[in-house]
């Protein structure tokens, strides 16, 4: 048994975390989140119209704009699972549980030297990639249909190469073949969220630091950040030619929200940086839809740990346990992903923008327990072991427990009522739906706001037929004297006024349906049965 684990203690580990991620972001995945936002249902009506014309996008114009990779791929979903949301958020799930994966090779070939030291290097890299597999933050995101969750995948892949390549530096076809793999992930990256446009900064930064520190020799260091260059330009070259044609979809929402475009930038400034040095330990994203409730991004445990490796890594007495040649990169990757949230000034602290920093929060906790059961290990107690133990795995079940039971009896704003609304309208096949547009909130796509677009994506097949139809309240006239259900997207007494008057013979249906109350209006003139 001792030389089987010994052999295969890399796999297991690495198949222990997986499952884990795995099996928490799929579990109840059709449940929780409930409804669905109109965010991720105008990905879904983008990547239908894809499926209907062929036409597979590098940039989606609509609702500020979207890099196409991630809706192109959720329309291959969709092709298989039909208009669901379960079709939307399963894309995000399997990003989210192989991001998992990568985070824990990438830890283990960062920081393994010696014998001894690529044990310590599997136990960070093992208990690291298990906090963020059950971290709220990063489950919560695995199960939203949105491309943000591309971010850390693309990233942490790139990071691996780069490993690979420098620690293969003197094996030339070797370590060519790792930079073109991190030019390939660099360039995926670009195709998948707009913060990733900072991201080959960090690269940049990187091979500075290797060319003052003379690490390798610098020229040949410089040929191969060049390949590295162009082959990620080469990958994103699809979109950065959409962007030469369409400069303004380039900057289509980030002139409006960075800090020094604010009236106050230097004010507006601190108080970002001030919200994000709170996030991780005192108080974090106060979205329902990104977290639960103002709690800090890492729970009380978890943070404390953070801290511990944050900092503790700056003393050289604590740093001598591991592979100090690289450690460097994940302060970082730790800045640079943290850097587009900061630039904005919308919303801080920003959780989903904030998303990329994910890894490396994660990798501090797990250094940060290293730290202290090097520490502990040294105190004579045979009760000492155990209680750590018994910390950390109760630490570990807290995230899910708040995820599961907590969070989903907080009401999360996922548009809980478009959806029972849709849901409801599909189950009158012979009659006109109308959808009466009086929710103004969000942005204008195609005449209406994007909150049509939960009840779009549901009833696709209706919409294409004609059988579906949205009219703003002043357009109620037009309604024709036929076979209709009509719902307003808000309840308003004087439309139902409005609509009564004018269909005195229709019917007024209180519907409570998934638990969500709203009003039908429906017109039976054919005394058809529903």
């Amino acid at each position: 048994m001792t030389e089987f684990w010994t052999k295969n203690k890399i796999v297991i580990l690495l198949f222990v975390v997986l499952f884990t991620a795995f099996f928490f972001r799929f579990w109840q995945l059709d449940s929780i989140p409930p409804g669905l936002y109109p965010d991720e249902a105008m990905n879904g009506v983008n990547a239908l119209e894809a499926i209907d014309n062929g036409q597979y996008k590098a940039f989606y114009p609509e609702n500020n704009g979207r890099e196409g990779l991630f809706i192109n791929i959720q329309a291959a979903s969709i092709a298989l699972l039909g208009n669901t949301p379960l079709a939307l958020r399963i894309v995000s799930a399997k990003f989210g549980a192989l991001t998992i994966g990568a985070v824990f090779l990438f830890l283990w070939l960062l920081l393994q030297n010696t014998s001894a030291n690529n044990a310590i290097a599997l136990r960070i890299a093992f208990i690291s990639s298990l906090f963020m597999s059950l971290s709220f933050w990063h489950l919560n995101f695995s199960r939203i249909g949105f491309r943000a969750i591309t971010m850390p995948f693309f990233l942490i892949l790139a990071l691996t190469f780069l490993i690979l390549a420098l620690r293969n530096f003197s094996k030339s076809r070797l370590s060519t073949f790792y930079f073109l793999s991190v030019g390939i992930f660099l360039g995926l990256g670009l195709h998948g969220y707009t913060p990733f446009r900072l991201m080959p900064l960090l690269f940049v930064a990187i091979f500075i630091i290797l060319a003052v520190k003379k690490t390798f020799p610098v020229k040949m260091l410089f040929w191969r950040f060049c390949l590295l260059a162009i082959t990620m330009t080469l990958v994103f070259s699809p979109l950065l030619l959409h962007f030469i044609k369409n400069p303004n979809d380039f900057s289509n929402r980030h002139n409006k929200i960075y800090f020094f475009q604010q009236e106050e930038p230097v004010k507006t400034l601190l108080k970002t940086l001030k919200d994000y040095a709170l996030m991780f330990n005192i108080k974090g994203d106060c979205n329902s839809r990104h977290n639960y409730i103002c709690n800090p991004q890492l729970n009380y445990v978890a943070g404390i740990f953070f801290l511990i490796g944050f900092i503790g890594l700056w003393f050289k007495k604590l740093r001598k346990s591991f592979d100090a040649r690289y450690l460097w990169i994940l302060y970082l990757g730790f800045f640079f992903t943290l850097l587009p949230a900061i630039l904005a000034s919308e919303g801080s602290p920003h959780a989903l923008r904030s998303i990329g920093t994910i890894p490396f929060v994660f990798a501090f906790v797990g250094i940060g327990i290293e730290i202290a059961y090097q520490k502990i290990k040294a105190v004579k107690s045979f009760l000492i072991i155990p209680f750590f133990v018994l910390l950390i795995i109760t630490t570990l079940l807290v995230d899910p427990y708040k995820y599961f039971v907590k969070w989903p009896k907080t009401n999360p704003d996922f548009s809980q009522n478009y959806l029972d609304e849709a849901l409801f309208l599909k189950q009158f096949p012979q009659y006109q739906k109308i959808i009466i547009v009086n929710a103004s909130t969000g942005v204008n796509t195609q005449g209406f706001p994007t909150t049509i677009m939960t009840s779009k994506y549901i009833l696709w097949q209706e919409f294409k037929s004609g059988a579906l139809a949205y009219i703003l309240p002043e357009e109620i006239s037009v309604i024709k004297e036929e076979n209709f259900v009509a719902i307003s997207m808000e309840e308003n007494q004087s439309l139902l006024e409005e609509l009564k008057n004018r269909f005195p013979e229709a019917k007024i249906l209180k519907q409570d349906f998934n638990g969500g109350e709203f009003t039908a209006f429906v017109f039976d003139k054919n005394n058809l049965e529903y």
